[in-house]
C-alpha cells in the first residue's frame, strides 16, 4: 500500500473534493462550482500549474469549467487563499482530530493572509436590513432578534452594504485596490456579458440589474439608468477580472490592481504571487 493515497469525489452538482491521506495526516481540497465566478486567479497563481479555469459563453449565458490536475497539485492551499469567493476550501490535520483550515503556507509565514471583510458596528446599526437587500452575494441575513449577521465565507467585500447604510455602521476592506475601465469605442453595442458575469454587480446594464435598491444607487451615482453599453461602478468592483475574460472585444476592459490588502511578507513565493496578482490586464 502506498504511503499516501488520493481520494477524488465528484458530485452531481459540479462540486468535487480531493483528499491526500496517509496513516497519520491528511489534506483536503474542495471546489464549490456554485461559488466559482471563473475569474481564474487561482490558475494564474498556482505554483504547479495544476489548475485550469475556462469560461464558456453560449447564447448570452456564461458557464465556468474548473479543472484540477490532482497529480500535479502539491496541496499547498494557495488557491484557497487567493480565492475571494470562497469557492475553494482547504483543510488539513490528523485523522479523528479537529481539522485546521489555515494552510501551512500562512502558518509558516511564507504567504500572508489576505484581508477582506465587512464589519458591522453594532452600536450604530439599527437593524433596518437595507444591507441585506442590496448584498450582491446574499451574505447578509437578519436574525430573528433583529440583529444583522454577515457570512464571512460568502462576503466578497464589494461594499454595496456600506453604500446603502444610512448610519455608517459598516466598514469594508477589499482584497485588491485599483481600478477597472471600459473603452466605449471598443465595446460592442448590445453586449453586456461583463455585467452578467460580474459577481459584485459593479458593472451596470439596465437589462441585467434587477435589484431595485441597487438600481436606485446607480441612478444617484450615474444620474441615469439608460445605457447602450455597460457602465463601471468602481466603488463596488473587487477587481477579480472575470469581466475581461468574458469580453469579446480585446482591450475593451482594462484592470489595474495597485496593491493587495495583506500583511508584509518577503518570500520568493509570495513575491512571485504578488507580481502575478498585480499584473495589469
Amino acid at each position: 500500500m502506498p504511503l499516501w493515497s488520493r481520494i477524488v469525489t465528484e458530485h452531481e452538482d459540479g462540486r468535487f473534493t480531493v483528499v491526500l491521506r496517509s496513516y497519520t495526516y491528511y489534506v483536503k481540497l474542495s471546489h464549490n462550482s456554485s461559488l466559482c465566478t471563473g475569474c481564474g486567479i487561482c490558475a494564474t497563481t498556482c505554483p504547479k500549474n495544476a489548475i485550469s479555469v475556462e469560461v464558456e459563453v453560449r447564447d448570452g449565458s456564461i458557464k465556468v469549467k474548473f479543472s484540477l490536475d490532482h497529480e500535479k497539485c502539491s496541496f499547498c492551499g494557495l488557491c484557497s487563499v487567493v480565492c475571494q469567493f470562497g469557492a475553494i476550501s482547504f483543510e488539513h490535520g490528523k485523522p479523528g482530530c479537529t481539522p485546521e483550515a489555515t494552510p501551512l503556507l500562512i502558518k509558516n509565514g511564507i504567504i500572508p493572509p489576505m484581508r477582506k471583510y465587512a464589519i458591522i458596528d453594532e452600536e450604530k446599526c439599527n437593524g433596518c436590513g437595507a444591507c441585506a437587500k442590496v448584498c450582491s452575494r446574499n451574505a447578509i441575513l437578519k436574525d430573528s432578534d433583529g440583529s444583522i449577521i454577515i457570512n464571512r465565507d460568502l462576503c466578497i467585500a464589494c461594499g454595496w452594504c456600506a453604500e446603502v447604510c444610512g448610519r455608517g455602521a459598516i466598514k469594508v476592506e477589499k482584497v485588491f485596490n485599483g481600478r477597472v475601465e471600459i473603452s466605449p469605442e471598443l465595446c460592442r453595442e448590445g453586449c453586456h456579458l461583463c455585467a452578467i458575469a460580474c459577481p459584485a454587480h459593479a458593472i451596470f446594464h439596465p437589462e441585467v440589474e434587477e435589484n431595485k435598491v441597487r438600481r436606485a444607487v446607480v441612478r444617484k451615482t450615474l444620474r441615469t439608468l439608460d445605457a447602450k453599453r455597460p457602465r463601471i461602478l468602481n466603488q463596488f468592483c473587487v477587481l477579480c477580472g472575470v469581466c475581461v475574460r468574458v469580453c469579446p472585444s480585446p482591450g475593451a476592459i482594462r484592470i489595474s490592481r495597485e496593491s493587495v490588502s495583506c500583511p508584509d511578507v518577503n518570500t520568493p513565493l509570495w513575491n512571485r504571487v504578488k507580481s502575478l496578482l498585480l499584473t495589469q490586464g
